[in-house]
């Protein structure tokens, strides 16, 4: 149940609003060593799409002082991989992955990519209302780590493979 406001003649009031909220998102398409695969085209594509809205506030009202505040934490962690690794045995026709009309920039047989649409946003507010003084602040801190790789061969800081496959 919610508590009771208040009344304007109070001699102090305090109120704050925290928030931490963390994600971890991984998105894989990968093909992997010894795998044998023959196609016209090949699309390897891994995205991760991100949004976060993050809102927080604390209000108060005293008849001496007030203080009143939000504090919101978003940490964001993605990992994001496309892959062919080392060791595939992979055989590509001349066919086209994408239709060319829809996009001619952005074609071929073979299509390695790998994205990250990350869109955070945090909403924060303080409101103190006093007769004397009344003190209304709000911090908002994003961390997003984000690893999005799209790779023919080993991952960065891998090991390096010696299996040995071919691209054709």
């Amino acid at each position: 149940h919610a508590p009771a406001a208040c009344p304007a003649d109070w001699p102090g009031a305090v109120g704050i609003s925290f928030g931490l909220y963390m994600y971890n998102d991984t998105a894989t398409a990968r093909i992997e060593d010894g795998v044998l695969l023959h196609g016209d085209s090949l699309h390897v594509g891994a995205d991760t799409d991100v949004f976060n809205l993050t809102m927080g506030a604390s209000g108060g009202n005293s008849g001496n002082i007030a203080f009143n505040g939000a504090f919101l934490v978003n940490v964001i962690e993605n990992d994001t991989t496309a892959q062919i690794e080392n060791g595939a045995v992979i055989d590509i026709g001349s066919g086209l992955v994408f239709d060319p009309e829809s996009y001619p920039a952005k074609n071929g047989s073979l299509i390695v990519e790998a994205s990250d649409n990350t869109l955070d946003i945090t909403v924060g507010g303080g409101v103190a209302i006093s007769k004397k003084t009344g003190i209304g602040a709000s911090v908002g801190v994003n961390v997003v780590i984000r690893d999005t790789q799209a790779v023919i061969g080993d991952l960065a800081g891998d090991t390096p493979s010696t299996a040995n496959g071919s691209i054709t």
